[in-house]
């Protein structure tokens, strides 16, 4: 995984984990029971991710309709902009997480919201 980081000013480029993360999106759409999740925690620092995001989403959209965009902003210093633009494109939404304990909640209503879809044969 560490050959797909790019860090730059200060920043990990957003692209290579996105790009990463469709493929890995389309390989789980094997198993359909299980709806798809996208949860991106950064403190948005990058100067890229848009064009990514919105791929992604055009993409896994054509192959299902229950694809779910999360971004977590974590710390009191995340760009929030940033990742609501990213949770915007994806047709998400944005979460927000300044310490561990708020971490931990969103975490927790993320998985709390899931839905394993059942199939009667």
């Amino acid at each position: 995984m560490q050959n797909f980081l790019i860090h730059g000013s200060g920043g990990t480029s957003f692209g290579p984990a996105l790009s990463m993360a469709q493929s890995l999106l389309i390989q789980g759409l094997q198993q359909p029971e299980y709806s798809p999740l996208l949860m991106f925690m950064s403190d948005g620092g990058a100067p890229d991710g848009e064009d990514e995001m919105s791929v992604l989403s055009t993409e896994i959209s054509m192959l299902t309709p229950d694809l779910q965009v999360k971004t977590l902003a974590f710390g009191a210093g995340a760009s929030r902009d940033k990742l609501q633009r990213l949770a915007d494109l994806g047709g998400g939404e944005l979460l927000l997480a300044i310490d561990g304990m708020a971490l931990k909640e969103c975490f927790r209503k993320t998985a709390a919201s899931l839905v394993t879809k059942t199939h009667f044969r």
